[in-house]
């Protein structure tokens, strides 16, 4: 007997609502790409685009799933996965864990635009946010981006580490902090401090932080 094989030509645009978070993320990142700055020479070279790379890395991220390896079965059994793959197969962990590895910089970057198009589409609301992308919070439960593992993970080494930066900061700078400032009033003051004493800001993997930036 030959072995047969079954090929569905699935239309998947008619099982996603005009208003499903997934089509608003695709056509957000769509914007983000057409714009000059992020069309420079990509470092990535895989089979399957860039941009929708980072849309389903990214939407995986919205749903609380970080392995490269869940990402990967997301993208074999999740139909808003296989849509936003645009006919492209589905990638393997491998190939999820080397395009973060590669493209640590512009990943942060995408996200970031991302959370700022949504804010300013009134898509999710600016008073759960925590910048440094631990947490979303969307009104009415549209969205819910939680990143459980940095928050259990890093939540405790922050609260270690801050005093210990605040002293070098000071020692080095002669900046002292009140006990009670809130953090975006020191966040407000060493953006300050940086413009002042020209202190890049920097992103990713490989590049050295400032102080400041810490």
């Amino acid at each position: 007997m030959r072995n047969c094989q079954v090929r569905l030509n699935m239309n998947y645009e008619i099982y996603i609502e005009g208003s499903s978070p997934v089509r608003v993320l695709s056509n957000v990142i769509d914007e983000i790409y057409q714009k000059e700055e992020y069309t420079i020479v990509s470092k990535w070279n895989g089979a399957i685009p860039e941009d929708i790379m980072m849309k389903i890395l990214i939407y995986g991220y919205m749903n609380d799933s970080f392995s490269s390896r869940k990402i990967e079965q997301l993208c074999k059994r999740d139909i808003h996965f296989m849509w936003l793959l645009d006919g492209f197969g589905a990638p393997d962990h491998s190939t999820i864990s080397r395009f973060r590895q590669k493209m640590g910089e512009q990943i942060e970057r995408v996200f970031y635009t991302v959370v700022k198009y949504l804010l300013n589409m009134k898509e999710i609301s600016g008073e759960n946010l925590f910048i440094d992308g631990t947490k979303i919070e969307a009104n009415a439960n549209r969205y819910t981006f939680v990143w459980k593992k940095a928050i259990s993970k890093n939540e405790q080494k922050l609260r270690t580490k801050l005093p210990e930066i605040l002293d070098e900061i000071n020692y080095a700078y002669g900046v002292r902090f009140p006990e009670n400032t809130g953090v975006s009033e020191m966040i407000s003051t060493l953006s300050s401090l940086m413009i002042k004493f020209g202190i890049e800001r920097v992103y990713g993997k490989g590049h050295h932080k400032s102080s400041y930036q810490n």
